[in-house]
């Protein structure tokens, strides 16, 4: 079948130019390569986390020491295939000592999310799969009541049959859901999404019209057939609240930290202080710092936003991936989409500047770029990464 991710539908609208070299000539730029993909990892003690077979028979103990296995074993394997991919016996020091950091934050963020976000705010759903493939086959928009196919195989970038009669040709809108969710209170159900990120969003506004809010939902309420009622954006500040710095003098009658940039928070901040600076916390003399971490404008570390979806919604946005897909697989024309924001971190920005100098691109594509046939399959990469949010 030819397969139509997220990410491909987001680079084709963004410039033609750019998908036609990475998605159908595959061309894939050559990054560096880390020790240690943190968002994976933490993503896959939260799918344990999360584990519908046991999360009735399990405690949040029981719940966290598993998840926190589950991220520390992927963040063995991903070092280990690290040292056979570069043929080396052990990490540079600089590299082993990012790679204990990472362990010890994503530890600290499972710890945190099971004592407080978990213990507060998961108890209106029960989960009902996690880590879910899908593919759904698009209807062709030119035809009702046809299937779409692509007969321009291996032009269009994928290997598949061109017999438009055949299975094989299908187009299919493919992707993979981290969980989905049964509502205990007013049911039908939700699909589920764990973001990390090192500045958590501002607000929900921009997931109202967000191409993987849509179309997961979408998709979902299609394959399982199920009464899908929105999406749940779960997102993961790159960090974890401890304690306050001890000040090497005290400061305002204070022993501990009062600096808004300090990683805590009220839960963490207050008690400690309470115990282990209790006159100067009887005094009042941080209930100004207090305040400060009650605010919104304290750090998160942990957020949800909530996108309802209607049924004519999910019609709507799966009539719109149709119509998209059909304009990728039916030869559209290739141009460039020239913008000054857009260009300025394109990983295709030299290629493409040689492109309008009419200079040859061989050897720039040798040089800095891998060559497959096959670009939807790092799909399946790029989709686990995706879980670094931008």
């Amino acid at each position: 079948m030819h397969e139509i991710h997220n990410s491909e539908r987001k680079s084709f609208r963004s410039c033609r130019r750019r998908w036609d070299w990475a998605y159908r000539d595959g061309y894939v730029p050559m990054e560096p390569e880390p020790a240690l993909t943190f968002g994976i990892a933490f993503h896959r003690g939260l799918e344990t986390f999360y584990n519908p077979d046991a999360w009735t028979a399990t405690d949040v103990e029981e719940k966290l020491t598993a998840a926190i296995e589950a991220f520390l074993v992927e963040c063995n394997i991903q070092k280990q295939q690290y040292l056979k991919d570069h043929s080396l016996r052990e990490l540079s020091e600089e590299k082993e000592d990012e790679f204990l950091n990472s362990l010890d934050l994503g530890s600290g963020m499972l710890a945190y999310h099971a004592q407080f976000v978990h213990s507060d705010f998961d108890d209106w759903f029960k989960p009902v799969m996690v880590e879910i493939p899908f593919e759904v086959p698009l209807m062709d928009p030119d035809r009702p009541g046809m299937l779409l196919h692509c007969t321009n195989s291996p032009a269009c970038g994928q290997t598949h049959s061109n017999n438009p009669d055949s299975d094989d040709s299908i187009v299919v809108y493919a992707g993979r859901v981290d969980a989905l969710m049964e509502d205990l209170r007013y049911g039908g159900y939700f699909v589920w999404d764990h973001k990390t990120a090192s500045l958590l969003a501002k607000d929900e506004e921009f997931l109202q019209l967000d191409d993987q809010v849509g179309g997961y939902s979408w998709a979902l309420s299609v394959m399982l057939n199920l009464d899908v009622r929105g999406f749940i954006y779960a997102e993961s500040r790159k960090d974890f609240p401890r304690p306050p710095r001890l000040l090497k003098r005290m400061h305002k009658g204070c022993l501990f930290s009062t600096s808004m940039t300090q990683a805590t928070s009220i839960e963490i901040f207050e008690p400690y202080v309470a115990k282990h600076d209790p006159e100067a916390f009887i005094a009042g003399k941080y209930d100004e710092y207090l305040e400060f971490l009650r605010s919104a404008a304290a750090t998160q570390f942990s957020q949800r936003f909530t996108v309802i979806k209607s049924d004519e919604e999910l019609f709507n946005i799966g009539e719109n991936i149709a119509i998209e897909a059909a304009d990728m697989v039916r030869s559209p024309r290739i141009y460039p989409n020239v913008s000054r924001f857009h260009c300025k971190s394109c990983k295709y920005r030299q290629p493409c500047i040689a492109s309008f100098r009419g200079e040859h691109l061989d050897l720039m594509w040798e040089g800095a770029y891998i060559k497959t046939d096959r670009r939807h399959w790092m799909e399946q990469v790029r989709q686990e990464e995706k879980v670094e949010a931008e």
